[in-house]
């Protein structure tokens, strides 16, 4: 085996890499040659020290002082370490926070935005042109024929026109011209000069002719009645009602229109206290005297009377109203 002598003390070789071998383990950052190991050994050992005591030296003052060093220098930058990463932390932290009060600050002073002015746009045609007045005034003007047309159409479907039924002759006058139509037409007359010859021809008429035209007219008309009553009865008082309503309403409108139906279903309307009072002077008044001259003389004193003498006519005009609301009920159900 070689040996290394320093002075009087005689290390092996093998002790020195036994040494240095232990004191590396130990602090797992240092690194020790053998001559080192063993020098830092011999200065400890006051001159005097064996190849035995050398390999078992194993817990040396300057290992665990090298060893406690390094643990703590590292345990100082581990908390350093630390520190760095919660001051980042803190810092990032506190400017998230106030970037966010910042953002939250330029929301507020932020003015609201003002609303945009809706912008009416200009009635075009279907190839882009823009209408004149004239041309807006025309189609306005359409537009209002054409609700008043639907409106008429509506008008004339409740007023039941069509499904009326019509008086095909009621009179002498109806019947001859219908006959003699075809035969006029026939010579070359218009519908003007139909009836102007006919109108002749009918004055001239033989009075037995006469009198068989007023007895068809006669059964023709009795006939109408039948079917017109007929015609009534197949529709409820309501439709009758409201077909009533729409035929004043075409009439109102300045179209012409078919008069109005009688339906004996349906109740009169009651009388008002000066109704009754007028009915009573047409019953009294003087043989000789007219309608009118009654009635012109009856205003006047009607205006005159004073409540208790107005009593007895508003009393039957409350009976009558509640038999109107009777037969009401029976026929409209309500």
């Amino acid at each position: 085996m070689l040996s290394t002598s320093f002075g009087r003390v005689v290390v092996t070789r093998h002790a020195i890499m036994a040494g240095s071998l232990r004191l590396a383990a130990r602090t797992k950052v240092m690194k020790v040659t053998p001559l080192a190991a063993a020098r830092r050994v011999l200065s400890l050992s006051n001159g005097s020290v064996s190849a035995g005591t050398a390999r078992s030296f194993s817990s040396s003052p300057v290992v665990f002082v090298a060893t406690k060093k390094r643990t703590a220098t590292a345990a100082t930058r581990k908390k350093t370490t630390a520190k760095k990463t919660t001051a980042s932390k803190s810092k990032k932290a506190t400017a998230t926070k106030r970037k966010k009060t910042g953002m939250a600050a330029k929301k507020k002073k932020a003015a609201p935005k003002k609303k945009k002015k809706a912008v009416t746009k200009k009635r075009t045609t279907r190839t882009g042109k823009v209408l004149t007045p004239k041309q807006k005034a025309a189609r306005k003007e359409k537009a209002v024929k054409a609700k008043l047309i639907a409106k008429v159409k509506d008008l004339k479907q409740t007023a039941l026109l069509k499904e009326e039924p019509r008086n095909g002759g009621s009179s002498a006058w109806v019947l001859f011209t219908n006959q003699k139509r075809p035969e006029l037409q026939a010579k070359g007359y218009d519908q003007k000069g139909v009836l102007t010859q006919a109108s002749q021809e009918f004055k001239t008429l033989p009075e037995s002719e006469m009198e068989k035209l007023r007895a068809l007219a006669k059964a023709n008309h009795e006939k109408y009645i039948a079917t017109h009553e007929a015609w009534i009865k197949s529709h409820t008082p309501t439709q009758i009602a409201e077909a009533n309503k729409a035929r004043g309403s075409l009439k109102r409108l300045g179209l012409k229109t078919r008069h109005t139906l009688r339906d004996e279903r349906v109740p009169k309307r009651p009388l008002t206290p000066w109704v009754c009072f007028a009915s009573q002077k047409m019953k009294d008044r003087p043989a000789g005297s007219t309608i009118t001259e009654t009635l012109k003389a009856a205003g006047p004193q009607w205006a005159s009377m004073s409540a208790s003498q107005k009593r007895p006519y508003e009393d039957l005009s409350s009976r009558d109203k509640k038999r109107y609301e009777q037969q009401s009920q029976v026929a409209f159900g309500s």
